[in-house]
């Protein structure tokens, strides 16, 4: 019986880590991406990307072509370290990380309009259809209402252990996908049990945007669920890559 290779990289790519589903991501698109931008959030909405990067004095928000890798509009943040971003009917919304704020620009100019206080350190940001979906390091999922409001608290377990280090995130369908601090794999998370559901094996990027320093780790995670396209990177990569995730 005659296995063609796109056979194998099937076989490959869906298998089973004591008993959760582990899968690789299929490159669809490498794209370039700026190599002092320290990604601490990507968002895609209204067909844009947006980028947060973190650092002192050189974080920022950006607006990114998704076709080119092109940064069309870069909006300085000062005295704050940027963290996660997430649009919500229009408004981009950026965490700092141990600033306690969170700042609110328009989508379409990046003119900052006012922000929110709270409590803690900020890393990954996602929209809710009615909220934003947050975490801090920890291995907690913070649900916020529209304003910012803190509604619940659910602790992710990969197998009923406390997985921690939660970094950027998005949300799609019921289900959230996290990036980890140093860690080259992507998790999904049933958002209603905070249960890991999901590996993504994302080693090949990692190694495809080779670093001396230990911080140059994947993180930046975005999804354009008008053609179900995923965007991933890392902080201070070469490139930006577009790609598939499935089980």
């Amino acid at each position: 019986m005659k296995i063609s290779l796109s056979d194998c990289n099937f076989k490959l790519r869906h298998i089973l880590f004591f008993g959760i589903p582990k899968t690789r991501p299929v490159i669809k698109e490498i794209l370039p991406h700026t190599k002092s931008a320290f990604t601490q959030g990507l968002d895609f909405s209204d067909g844009a990307l947006y980028e947060s990067t973190g650092l002192k004095e050189h974080s920022s928000l950006r607006r990114i072509n998704p076709a080119t890798g092109e940064v069309e509009v870069i909006k300085s943040l000062q005295g704050h370290w940027g963290e996660g971003i997430a649009n919500l009917r229009g408004e981009i919304v950026q965490l700092t990380w141990q600033s306690g704020k969170a700042i609110v620009y328009k989508a379409d100019t990046l003119e900052v309009i006012s922000e929110y206080q709270f409590t803690g350190e900020g890393w990954g940001l996602a929209p809710l259809p009615d909220g934003f979906l947050m975490t801090d390091g920890t291995e907690n999922l913070y649900f916020r209402d529209a304003n910012f409001n803190l509604l619940t608290t659910k602790r992710t377990k990969l197998r009923g252990i406390p997985w921690r280090w939660l970094n950027d995130i998005t949300y799609v369908d019921g289900k959230v996908y996290a990036n980890r601090l140093a860690d080259s794999n992507i998790y999904q998370i049933c958002a209603k049990t905070a249960k890991v559901t999901g590996i993504i094996d994302c080693s090949e990027l990692v190694k495809m945007c080779p670093s001396n320093d230990s911080e140059h780790v994947l993180n930046g995670i975005a999804f354009n669920e008008d053609n179900g396209d995923f965007y991933l990177t890392g902080k201070c990569w070469e490139h930006l890559f577009r790609v598939d995730i499935s089980f």
